[in-house]
């Protein structure tokens, strides 16, 4: 264990970049910029690189409807086509999404099994817009409703907490765990914004009342609001809530020169959330165990900044 505490893992798999949304903002050269860019950094020392698995249908079948999937299928099979107004998809985009979704799998063998402390995993499509039953907003799966899915499923862990910084509401994620108990779905986001959800009254409902905590930001909030709703908000419902497991929905599109939205972080106010979540997880029954996806961030050279900064986190740089 002493020698996995100081070293994290990336899955990644070239796939991803064959997820084709034409001219868009959710482009390949997002990874194609931000993987060069964590090898030739400092942080790279410390990192194993791995490849991720695709899942099997019958696995996205836990979270999602078969009538999605088939229409997914559908669509790519045929060449590929406009899901909803803002998410294309290209024939070797379920590869690219079954892959994105199976890589949480392989994720939680190297965290239970194999006492590494942090998996990242920059995927495309990205995945918490997605619902049970629709993709949207450039998600086509939903990998980290996935991955707590089968986290629960296969009971690697009892309790998650799920943390959300992408500057979208994931609307997804909530939906598909609004009534549950046994996972803490907390997001902060612009608001108002795309996709028009995640009011602070929506906080879940029926078992899962109270197990949903959503902080809208209006534009122009920046590392200061983010920094105190995380230590005033989000670390007592951790403490209360106890978690086996941490996934974050790790979004960079909050970054203040990214095109897409019109908050103000920068690198450095990513690290900072990053190390609230590291000092939260250790401090938990998850013993450090944290899970990250790659969601927004749609500026190249930042995103690349802000990822590395995160990274830096979890090796202690």
């Amino acid at each position: 264990m002493k020698d996995k505490q100081n070293r994290i893992v990336i899955l990644y798999d070239d796939i991803f970049l064959k997820h084709d949304m034409g001219v868009h903002p959710e482009c390949a050269d997002r990874l194609r910029h931000l993987i060069p860019a964590i090898r030739s950094s400092p942080v790279n020392e410390y990192i194993d690189w791995l490849k991720p698995v695709p899942a099997y249908e019958d696995e996205i079948a836990l979270i999602h409807s078969r009538e999605m999937i088939d229409y997914i299928r559908q669509t790519t099979g045929e060449g590929g086509g406009w899901l909803d107004p803002e998410t294309y998809v290209s024939p070797e985009s379920l590869p690219a999404a079954l892959t994105a979704g199976g890589a949480g799998k392989v994720a939680l063998g190297l965290v239970f099994e194999l006492d590494y402390r942090f998996v990242f995993i920059p995927c495309r499509p990205p995945g918490h817009h997605a619902t049970s039953s629709r993709s949207m907003g450039f998600c086509l799966f939903n990998n980290v409703a996935l991955c707590a899915r089968i986290a629960l499923e296969y009971e690697f862990a009892k309790k998650i907490a799920i943390i959300d910084w992408d500057v979208h509401h994931g609307n997804g994620t909530e939906e598909i765990f609004y009534t549950s108990d046994q996972v803490l779905f907390m997001s902060v986001h612009q608001h108002p914004f795309f996709p028009g959800t995640g009011f602070v009254e929506d906080i879940g409902m029926d078992k899962g009342r109270g197990f949903t905590i959503n902080r809208p930001l209006p534009a122009g909030a920046g590392n200061e609001e983010y920094i105190r709703i995380f230590k005033e908000k989000f670390a007592p419902a951790l403490e209360e809530f106890r978690p086996d497991l941490f996934i974050i929905s790790a979004g960079f599109d909050s970054h203040k020169h990214d095109p897409t939205a019109n908050h103000y972080l920068d690198a450095q106010g990513f690290r900072s959330l990053a190390a609230i979540v590291k000092e939260m997880a250790e401090k938990s029954p998850a013993d450090g165990r944290i899970i990250a996806f790659l969601e927004g961030g749609y500026h190249a050279s930042m995103l690349s900044e802000s990822v590395i900064e995160m990274l830096k986190v979890f090796v202690d740089m």
